[in-house]
């Protein structure tokens, strides 16, 4: 997705590419070993950037195209910094979950 920091301004993939590419990745992204649902080295599709978490509607999107493409194995990385409290966190990483991510890491 990319952007490194808050101040950073551009770099960032649009939904269009998104749409252009995500569809030809679902090809050929291999689940894990261990099965669609599972995150492994190397296998399915990992989101990150920078910190993803910096626009996390790009991020929702990203996702919600990668489930309607049943894209296997989808996870995020993130260092965390947009954890400001439980229930904010709580309410993001659930959206996400409600909408096809199915691992997170940090």
């Amino acid at each position: 997705m990319y952007a490194c920091s808050p101040k950073w301004a551009g770099n960032w993939i649009t939904v269009d590419q998104l749409e252009k590419y995500l569809p030809q990745l679902a090809k050929v992204i291999k689940p894990s070993p261990y099965g669609r649902q599972y995150m492994s080295l190397n296998h399915g599709l990992h989101f990150s950037g920078g910190e993803p978490f910096l626009n996390f509607k790009l991020l929702l999107k990203a996702v919600e195209i990668a489930d309607t493409l049943d894209v296997p194995s989808t996870f995020v990385e993130t260092n965390c910094f947009w954890c400001k409290n439980d229930e904010f966190t709580r309410q993001r990483l659930q959206v996400l979950k409600e909408n096809g991510l199915k691992w997170i890491g940090s």
